[in-house]
Parts: structure tokens; sequence; C-alpha cells
């Protein structure tokens, strides 16, 4: 055996140190170049060179990516089995041992890990065998450095674009929703966002509906109308309903192979689907539905299509929960419109059955159910599909449920039936609508063509919005049926009051919630309905206020009342509802003429004589001009309401300011405007005339006593910055025993940002009064134990030295002796968020704490 001469080792050392430089120089180059593309073919061919034996001692070099699909990136040499390269590189990239060489079971193939994701994969040249591990270690130790700095600044590179791509891709998917109107369009733009962004093949988003309580398939692309609604009846037992109950998504590489089988294709399905992926929707931590990708191809969905879906679906839930409350809104705005005008209707008709078949239908629409009914307490029942009859039971059932009311799902018979109703085999819902002396019960019912949805105690109430009035109506007509003619005007001065009261107490839920809604309502079309619902509530009151001024109220007060301003503010609210062909006109001689008296009583004058000229025009076309002049003397002015109607026979004018007398034939007249107004004359100390021909008109002269009021100009007008004036900071107290009243107006006090705490009664009023210091105290007038009155004067007793007011809905002689018992000022009912927030505002800063 012959030994290395000394030459010969130096000849070997020279030649491994020109080796390693001339690594070393390709692995520069691999550095410099810096793609992730090319690095593989020059690591291969500057290991495998069969011309230049330092290259060193490899017939085979193949770079291998053994992620979860191994593929070879780059081979130099002849690669025997693709297969077994792939399978020694998984094999070198899943072994624990801390030796990076690793030989393959058949010593054919000797392996080398780079990265994580990278082998190295050689098949030794005939006689360098031994060579071979130290020649890889050493190939390792010169080119991983630049291999793994090159890998590492492309995937930087990736993550910043793939960071950027995605931020643009979520803006998209925001713009996109953003923009969804309604439930239908956020599925179809959905699945346009799923196939234009990830080109999927078929697509779907299912959601939980919360009145029906089913999963509904509002997004569909690839599905015909049958298709969707197979795919909605089976949804809850399939993967849809199980991503909902577990929360995580579910991916179906192939559904041949399912063992749950629930990916197999429906029979009812054009296409077999292969793959499916499901994602969870949510919604403010709540799953609301699930997002569901199919394909034709086995294995189209991977780890990417959750990652960048993930974001679709949430923003999807989010948008979702806003159409839904947006639904609510609308549905919970027609309903209270619909009940302030049934309200109305109530308030203009002669009797209660004279509109009960229109609010019935106000009823039906609103809620958009099949039919509804008034059922008597026997069961005698007129709805919107004619009459009817229901058990007495079941009204009695409805009556005395301490809801107030009842709602039933249709599933099983209805309280007094004994099998279920074809009337009310879906979802319906009932309240009651009064108990009357006489003990005759009576209750409204509302039921559905479908099972769409569930009714609930919110449901009751919408009910009960259209009962209370009708309740009242039906009561002051009872009551009025039992009065005989002649003395029918002093017994309504006796009830005036508590009508007032009973009315207004129902009006102010209504206009307190809806001008506090109106404050931060952006929408305009939502800002509509909320004005109709506070011009409902505003009609309302103003028929009560024609009654108190009628009976009760005090005209003759020390208030200065410009009269100019009143004729242009009747002119403002009265111009809406004239009709185009007939104008209103004014000739002011001294905008300075002004009357001491009631400013509000002085405007409904002016209102009811204009009302009742534009009505004498009849269909029009015509004028009617108001006309302000000096009478005979300077302290007189004389107000003239003039029209080229069809003026009045004698008999007529003899009986014109009787109560209750009324030549038109409206239901909604009630004939109290012009007995009002002669009233309001009586007490102002003025005059009245008549002048009227038929066929040529009427003028209606009013004369009263006359000062001079400066208008309020236009330097008046609040600052339009600043600090709002119906805010404020301190503690109140509100007391009252009507709960909804109560809530109301605790939660208009609390929005105008003060602290509140209420009380049902004056001793829990005294007793939260004597443990906390109140700015504020504001109580009902009418109360049963200790009415306000009461409770103030006993507070004031106890030492009390802030601010008190009374709410109530009297005339003034109800409350003649309020500032003896220490009130320092009363709030009529009802009463909006404005007035009362400056009204509060004006108490709290004039009386210090």
């Amino acid at each position: 055996m012959c030994s290395m001469t000394e030459g010969d080792q130096n000849e070997r050392d020279r030649g491994d140190r020109d080796r390693v430089r001339a690594q070393l120089e390709i692995a520069g180059r691999i550095l410099s170049i810096d793609d992730q593309e090319a690095w593989p073919r020059m690591l291969t061919e500057a290991l495998v060179d069969s011309d230049d034996r330092s290259a060193g001692p490899f017939s085979m070099v193949a770079v291998v990516e053994a992620r979860s699909h191994p593929r070879i990136l780059h081979a130099t040499g002849e690669v025997r089995s693709d297969e077994s390269v792939k399978g020694h590189a998984s094999e070198v990239l899943d072994s624990i041992g801390d030796d990076p060489i690793m030989p393959s079971a058949d010593g054919c193939l000797l392996g080398a890990r780079i990265d994580a994701e990278h082998a190295l994969v050689v098949t030794p040249a005939p006689g360098f065998e031994k060579e071979t591990p130290d020649r890889l270690r050493e190939a390792l130790l010169v080119f991983s450095p630049a291999i793994l700095a090159v890998d590492r600044g492309n995937r930087l590179v990736e993550t910043s674009r793939s960071l950027e791509n995605h931020r643009l891709l979520e803006r998209r998917i925001a713009e996109k929703l953003s923009r969804v109107a309604n439930i239908r369009d956020l599925g179809q733009a959905v699945t346009d966002l799923a196939v234009q962004l990830f080109d999927i093949e078929f697509t779907g988003i299912y959601f939980r509906d919360p009145e029906s309580h089913n999963l509904r398939l509002v997004g569909a692309r690839g599905l015909d109308a049958e298709e969707i609604r197979e795919a909605e009846r089976t949804a809850w037992e399939r993967h849809p309903g199980r991503v909902i109950r577990q929360g995580e998504p579910i991916m179906v590489d192939d559904t041949r192979e399912d063992s749950s089988h629930r990916s197999v294709t429906s029979p009812h399905r054009r296409v077999e689907i292969r793959s499916r992926c499901y994602l969870p929707v949510n919604s403010g931590g709540e799953i609301v539905g699930t997002l569901g990708l199919a394909s034709s191809r086995p294995g189209a969905f991977g780890d990417s299509h959750v990652e960048d879906m993930e974001f679709l679906a949430d923003l999807a839930g989010l948008t979702w929960s806003r159409l839904l409350e947006q639904r609510r809104r609308e549905t919970r705005d027609q309903i209270l419109i619909a009940a302030g005008d049934a309200a109305e209707h109530l308030l203009g008709a002669r009797h209660w059955k004279d509109v009960l078949p229109g609010i019935l239908d106000m009823m039906r629409r609103s809620f958009k159910a099949e039919a509804a009914w008034f059922i008597e307490a026997g069961g005698e029942a007129v709805g919107t599909d004619g009459s009817s009859s229901f058990p007495a039971e079941f009204v009695r059932a409805v009556v005395e449920c301490e809801q107030g009311g009842i709602a039933g799902d249709g599933s099983r018979p209805a309280p007094g039936f004994d099998a279920i109703d074809h009337r009310l085999a879906h979802p319906w819902v009932a309240a009651m609508v009064s108990t009357r002396p006489d003990g005759e019960d009576s209750i409204l019912l509302v039921a559905d063509a479908s099972d769409a949805r569930v009714h609930d105690n919110h449901s009751i109430a919408a009910i009960r919005a259209f009962a209370e009035p009708l309740a009242a109506k039906m009561a002051r007509d009872g009551l009025e049926q039992r009065l005989t003619h002649s003395d029918r005007m002093e017994l309504l001065g006796q009830m005036a009051s508590g009508v007032a009261h009973d009315i207004n107490n129902l009006l102010t839920p209504i206009l307190g919630n809806a001008s506090a809604l109106a404050v931060d309502e952006t929408v305009s079309e939502r800002r509509r309905k909320l004005g109709d619902i506070q011009l409902a509530a505003e009609r309302g009151r103003d028929f009560v206020e024609q009654i108190l001024l009628l009976t009760r109220r005090r005209i003759a007060t020390d208030e200065r009342t410009n009269l100019a301003e009143v004729v242009q503010e009747a002119i403002t609210l009265l111009s809406p509802s004239t009709p185009e062909n007939i104008s209103l006109e004014t000739s002011i001689e001294d905008s300075n003429f002004g009357v001491i008296g009631d400013r509000t009583a002085v405007l409904r004058l002016v209102q009811n004589l204009v009302t009742n000229a534009r009505h004498a025009i009849h269909e029009g076309p015509g004028k009617v001009l108001i006309r302000l002049r000096r009478g005979e003397s300077d302290d007189l002015v004389v107000l003239e309401v003039i029209d080229d109607g069809s003026g009045m026979p004698e008999d007529v004018r003899s009986r014109l300011f009787d109560p209750f007398f009324t030549t038109r034939r409206s239901r909604s007249e009630r004939g109290l405007g012009l007995t009002i107004v002669h009233r309001i004359v009586s007490e102002l100390g003025g005059e009245m005339q008549v002048r009227s021909q038929e066929g040529r008109g009427s003028n209606f002269l009013v004369t009263l006593p006359c000062i001079s009021i400066e208008p309020a100009g236009s330097g008046d007008e609040p600052a339009t910055s600043g600090e709002d004036s119906t805010m404020g900071t301190g503690r109140i107290l509100v007391v009252d025993d009507d709960e909804m009243v109560r809530s109301t107006t605790e939660a208009l006090v609390a929005s105008l940002g003060y602290e509140v705490d209420t009380a049902s009664g004056g001793e829990e009023a005294i007793a939260r009064s004597e443990s906390v210091s109140y700015d504020l105290i504001l109580t009902d007038l009418s109360m049963p134990g200790m009415n306000g009155l009461e409770l103030i004067e006993n507070l004031r007793k106890k030492g009390f030295q802030s601010a008190a007011a009374v709410f109530t809905g009297y005339g003034e002689d109800a409350i003649a002796t309020a500032a003896e018992s220490g009130v320092d000022e009363v709030i009529r009912k009802p009463i909006s968020r404005q007035e009362l927030g400056t009204t509060i505002r004006r108490l709290i800063d004039r009386i210090p704490s």
C-alpha cells in the first residue's frame, strides 16, 4: 500500500483550497443575484462538474422543496427516480437528529437539510463514496449562508407584498359592502367578491334569520331556485349548521371521502361537488352565519382561502347586523307612525267605530300581517277580512294575562280553542284594549300568513301602541253616549282635565321618544318619518289644547303677544296643508300690533278662523286674506279673515258659534273651532262680527284691545355656535306613577346630559331625597296617594331648596295653588326634548343648588 508523499498532500491541500475558493465565488454570485428561482440551478451546477474534479464527487445533485407536496426545484446530473429523490428529501426534513447529513435506506442517495423547507439530495460519483459526506458538509458550510440570506430577503419582500395586497383586498371588500342597502344586495355582493377576488366556482352565505330562526341563504352563485330551497331546508343538518354550532371552519378536500356523509351532493344538484370550505360569519362576538365555498374539483381549497375569506365573512356579518338593525328600526318606525296616525284618526272621529276598519288596516299593513281583528268580550269580531267570531275564553285569556297580551307561534291551539284554528295556524299576537267599567273587555289580534317570524313581548308592546289610544277613545265615547245634549257643555268642563291628562300621557312617550331619536338621526328618510311621528303627536296635543281652551284654560293672562308674529306663524303652520289652488295672503298695517293674553290661545284664534275660511272655499280656486289694521281708536286693533268662498245663509250664521255645530260632512270635524274662537275673543275683551253673503264669501272681523310690541328681530336668534342651551349637568329626580311616561322622561333627561333617578310615587321620592342631593325634582301632578303639589310642599317643609317643577296635562285651574306649594314652574305634557332641555336649564340656572 502506497503512502501519500508530502508533495501529494500539498497538491491535495492546494486543490481543496481552490475548490472552496471557487465555491465561495459561486456563493457570492448567488448572494449578489438575490434570485429565489436562480440559486437552485447555480448550486447544483457548482457541485456537479464532470470536467473539473475540484467541483466535487457528485454524479447527481438535486434541490428539493418539501412542503405538503414535495417538488424538485432543479437537478444537475441523471435523476434515476424523481419519487425516490423527493421521498428522501421529505425524510431528511422530517428527521430530528443533530447530523444534517442522512443517507437513504438503500445507500444510493445522501441528503442534507438546507433550511426548514429545502433539502439537498446527491448521488455519490463512483469512487467517491467515502468522501461524499464530508464534501456535502463542506458545500453546506459554503452555500447555506448565501441561500438563507436570499430566502429570507425574498420572504421579506413577499411578506411586504402580501400585506399590501391584503390591505388592498380588505379595502375593496369594505368599500363594496359599505354600499350594500339591503339583504338581497348583501348576498349578491359577497358572491361577486368571492368570484372576482378568488375565482371560486360555487359560493353561498347563510344567515340565521332572527325572526324565523332558520338558516337563510341570501347569496348563492351557481345554484338555481330549487337548489337554493333544498340547501336552506337541509342547512342545519349539514356543514353550515355545524360551523355555527362549533364556531370553527370546516374544509372537505374530497366529498367522496367524507366519512360524515354531510358533504354528499344532493340529487337536486346539476353538478357533483367534490370539495367544500365553510367559514363562520361573526358579528359582535356572535356567530350569525356561515360562508360556504364549493368546487367540482377535489382539493380546490387551502389555508390561503381561509385567511383571505375570513375578513370577507366577518365584514359580511357586521353588514348583516347593520341591515337587520336598519330593518328593525324601519319596522318600528312604520308601527309608530301608523300608531300615531291611528291616534289622530281616533281623536278626530265622532265615534271610535267609524274609524275602526281603517285602524285595523293600518295595523295589518304596519305589521305586514295577513289579517287584524278587533274582538269584543263575547267573541264577536270585526276584521280586515270581514266579520268573524272567536271563543270568549280566548278574549278572557288575553285580558287576564299579566303582560297585557299573548303571542303564539301557531304550532298548537290558542287559548280557548280545542284545535288549531286556520286563522291562527301561523304566528299571531293579541293585546288587551281595555277593561271597561261595565265589564265589557275587548282585544286586538294580528295574525301572520306564514311562519317567517316569531312574535314576543316587543310585538305585544307594538299592538298596545294601537290599543291604548283606542281604549281612551272608547272610554270617552262611552261617556259621551251617557250625556244629554243639554248638559254636554257643563260636563265637558268637568271631564276635560282628566281626558287631557290621559291623552297627554299617551302622547308624551310618542313625542318625547320621536324628538330624542331625531337629534342624532342622519338618514333623511328616517328623519322624515320621525318628523311624521312628532307631527301626529303634536296634532293630538293641539286637540287637547282646544278642549282646554273651550272649557277650563285661562286666556286673559299677563302675557304680551305680538299679533303680527302670530299671524305669520299661523300662515307658516297652515301653508303645507293648504291646497295649491287656495292662496293665503296677509296685509299687516303695523308690525307692532299686540294684545295682552295667552299667545297659544291667540294663535289658535287665528288658525281656527283661517281654517274655517279655507274650508268655505271648498274645491277652490280661491283666496284667504288675513288683515291687521288699526281700529276706530289707537287702542284697538282689527283682525280680519276674508275669503271668497260660498258664503253662509242666515240660518247657518245664527248657529255659527254653537258647540259641535258644523256644516261639513267630514268625520274629522268636531264643530268646536268657531266656538273656541268666540270664547277667546270674549275673554280677551274683544268683539266679533261676521259679514257673509251666499256666493260672495265671508268676512270675520275681530276687534281687540291693542298694545304696541316690537317683533323679535333676526338678531335675537340663538347663535349657531357655542354652548347648547338644551344640555346640562346635575342630578334630577323624576317622579311619575305611569311607568311608560316615567321611563320616557328618564330617557329624555338622561339624553340631555343629566344624572337621573326615578320614583313611582311621593313616598319613594321623599325617601330618595333624604339620601341624595338633587338639583331638580320633576314630578307628575296627578298621582295616587300623594299628588305632585303635596310632594313638593312636603319636601319644602323638610328643607329642600333646589328647583322643583310639576308635569301636567290639565288646565291652569287644576294647578292654581302650585306656587303656594313651592312649585317653581308648571310644565305641560307632552313636551319635546328641545323644550324639556331648555326648561331644565332655566330652572337649574335660576335656582342655585
